[in-house]
């Protein structure tokens, strides 16, 4: 699970900054919105950020995402290592930027990080903690890799040590661990890339390969399509040959029709809901598809390309809703604008219906919906902003941090307070008269 996540000198982010998911002591928690952790330390399953447009939200997003994706890919012998320091302050770009999260991984607690310029792996490590103690593992500064005692004293030292020697300069040990099977790392490696990112511009996962090695996911997909008022009675995994359009127009559609919707279901590839393989010289493809009930009692089929966004929005995000194989090793989504698409009172039955499942699994995601500014909902520590200083730098801070007077003086009017401006991390509307955009344009 997720401790704590920190970023410094990454797109806007030029100080080291915070998300933590940790209880804030003193702030109270529906049981159902935190779980124990080691050293029965209260982890938070939820946390959601808001900010004004451009105030570093979706950078953070993109930290964790870019962090992960290093960790779990790693880079080729002559790749650029994905440093973006902040542009802002000059001294910041001869910097490197750093990664570093705080997980949970059984009744442990392990700190790994990294320093990375765009050619260069500046330094990294990894600790075990427990208390105020600090064990490494392993530590990286000046292109040396140095074993701790939980790696230097194994029966496998020999093999890790070789490892390490081997590693490129512009690659992370720990990817390096991974590809080379130190299972002496694997549950930390298996923790930290049990994450799964989803941003607007990037698909969530295939869903066609998702429910076909897992067969019992369409039967929860649909009940969950039906249960948000989509008019979806069930969805299906529908095979068609090169004469796809026919096959789908064949009793009541035209070819002209027919080659308009394969041109159209081309879009739904990238989203994970339609996929084409080539076969022995032949072109299969598998669709998923949307059953809906007709006046007359008929079972009609709809393709996603003929869905509502928010509908295929819904089915991008129900794996993080699924407690069928196939996602168990998911333990944290964290998600880009979750409301996007969605009616409000979808987005807040989503929120609800992830912290009502009987899991440990966690969700990170920034949003605009203001409906979900509700202390019954999410605990004031839960609750994060992003503001930009005068510099041009992210600040990234916490409800909770806000004296308990001024949040007891609002009561339930969350919402409003910060629609209102009281916390900040909203945007500022100015004058174009006073901004000087009209003399200009004149």
């Amino acid at each position: 699970m997720l401790l704590q996540f920190s970023v410094e000198n990454f797109l806007s982010f030029r100080e080291p900054t915070v998300l933590s998911m940790l209880a804030a002591p003193g702030v109270s928690h529906p049981q159902h919105i935190v779980v124990s952790g080691p050293e029965n330390r209260g982890i938070l399953r939820c946390s959601a950020i808001y900010g004004a447009n451009a105030s570093g939200k979706s950078n953070l997003i993109k930290a964790l995402d870019t962090g992960i994706e290093l960790v779990r890919k790693g880079t080729r012998a002559r790749d650029p290592l994905p440093a973006r320091p902040h542009k802002l302050d000059p001294a910041c770009m001869t910097k490197p930027s750093r990664f570093e999260w705080e997980i949970a991984v059984s009744e442990k607690r392990f700190s790994y990080g990294f320093e990375i310029t765009q050619t260069t792996v500046v330094s990294e490590w990894l600790y075990c903690i427990s208390g105020d103690q600090e064990q490494a593992l392993f530590t990286r500064e000046k292109g040396e890799i140095k074993l701790g005692e939980g790696l230097s004293k194994t029966a496998r030292s020999t093999f890790i040590e070789y490892v390490a020697e081997g590693t490129r300069p512009n690659q992370l040990f720990l990817t390096e661990a991974s590809e080379r099977n130190v299972v002496e790392l694997t549950p930390v490696i298996d923790s930290l890339c049990a994450c799964r990112v989803v941003r607007p511009d990037i698909p969530f996962t295939s869903t066609v390969k998702l429910i076909e090695t897992n067969p019992d996911l369409a039967a929860e997909f649909g009940l969950l399509l039906a249960s948000m008022g989509t008019g979806i009675e069930k969805i299906e995994i529908r095979r068609f040959s090169e004469g796809i359009g026919v096959d789908l127009y064949e009793k009541n559609g035209s070819r002209e029709e027919a080659a308009v919707l394969v041109a159209e279901m081309a879009k739904l590839a990238a989203s994970g809901l339609w996929h084409m393989e080539e076969k022995d010289g032949k072109t299969d493809v598998r669709v998923v598809m949307a059953v809906h009930r007709a006046i007359d009692g008929g079972e009609v089929p709809f393709t996603f390309y003929e869905e509502s966004d928010g509908t295929k929005r819904l089915l991008q995000l129900a794996p993080a809703l699924s407690g069928v194989s196939g996602e168990e090793s998911i333990t944290l989504y964290a998600i880009d604008e979750l409301e996007r698409s969605l009616h409000p009172l979808l987005t807040r039955e989503f929120v609800s219906r992830f912290l009502a499942a009987e899991n440990t699994r966690q969700l990170v995601f920034t949003t605009h919906d203001t409906n979900l500014l509700d202390l019954e909902l999410l605990s004031s520590d839960a609750i994060w902003f992003t503001e930009k200083n005068p510099a041009g730098a992210t600040n990234l801070y916490s409800l909770a941090e806000f004296k308990s007077d001024q949040l007891g003086a609002l009561g339930t009017q969350i919402e409003k307070g910060y629609l209102q401006g009281r916390f900040g991390a909203i945007p500022f509307i100015g004058d174009p008269a006073r901004l000087g955009w009209k003399n200009a344009a004149q």
